[in-house]
């Protein structure tokens, strides 16, 4: 099997669910050190996209951490920053394990480069406990979160949320991103500017992936309270999307999939059921005495 390919199925992996196709494909290639090659750079770029997030242990708690470009430390590095606790973690994209950098190692440069200057962290805090508390408690209680501080000022709101049921074969996934721009000393008003996406795997006798996605545009929204108006916009938008695509499966279950199905056999007629049964039952008696 090719790189390639290697690459193509490991992109296509569903949701909470690549961890098994790795498996499958070193069975399919059998040579574990060449797909741990490919792996590690698609693993990585699948992370990032989908906004995976891990857990590590920091201080005797548990920490969330969400893997995405926001919280790149530098191109390419297997270090992320957490704005929620200020350090830089290390993951390990093909073991799936988050560890915390500890001691002199913790007070890196890009950390404090990160952090941005007093006023943009105290905006991000805000909105960050305003996201986290209220919307994401509320609406994804499987999910994980993170506000950061972007190159120019402006805040960069992470949505992930993935759920796996293996045992009723079935996996989904919904990210957001939202990148929140303000003007005034305030703020007096807020912009933003998102996009989500969705895919769901259902695999019971079958194997069928739905994606969906849509990008969002709010131009100069008056505020006086930005951390409870900016997510209270995203949640209307986001809701907005939800409806749209309940509305457009209920239409979709009703229309085209009966059309898939053959409303009458070949011959034009329905078939007599009844009479069929009967006969049915007369011929197994029949069988049964003799």
């Amino acid at each position: 099997m090719s790189e390639k390919i290697i690459d193509e199925l490991l992109k296509d992996a569903p949701p909470g669910q690549v961890k098994e196709v790795l498996k499958d494909v070193k069975t399919l290639v059998g040579d574990d050190a060449k797909v741990d090659n490919v792996a590690r750079k698609t693993i990585r770029e699948y992370d990032l996209k989908h906004l995976t997030h891990a857990t590590y242990k920091h201080g005797g708690k548990s920490h969330s951490l969400l893997l995405s470009k926001h919280a790149e430390t530098k191109p390419g590095s297997d270090l992320y920053y957490d704005p929620a606790t200020g350090l830089c973690v290390r993951y390990d994209h093909l073991e799936q394990r988050a560890e915390a950098l500890e001691g002199e190692e913790a007070k890196s440069e890009e950390a404090e480069r990160m952090r941005g200057d007093e006023a943009a962290e105290s905006r991000r805090k805000a909105v960050e406990t305003q996201l986290r508390d209220v919307y994401m408690e509320k609406n994804y209680p499987f999910g994980a979160c993170a506000v950061y501080v972007t190159g120019g000022g402006d805040l960069a709101v992470c949505i992930s949320s993935t759920v796996s049921k293996p045992r009723s074969y079935w996996s989904g996934r919904w990210t957001s991103e939202w990148v929140l721009s303000t003007k005034g000393d305030g703020p007096d008003s807020f912009s933003l500017k998102g996009k989500c996406d969705v895919a769901t795997h259902y695999y019971e006798q079958g194997n069928v992936q739905f994606r969906s996605n849509r990008e969002f545009s709010v131009a100069d929204r008056k505020t006086s309270d930005l951390a409870k108006d900016c997510i209270k916009c995203i949640a209307e938008e986001e809701f907005k999307y939800q409806e749209d695509l309940q509305e457009s499966l209920r239409e979709f279950a009703e229309t085209t999939f009966k059309k898939l199905r053959r409303q009458l056999p070949l011959t034009q007629l329905k078939f007599p059921w009844h009479t069929g049964a009967a006969s049915l039952a007369t011929e197994l008696m029949k069988r049964e005495k003799a």
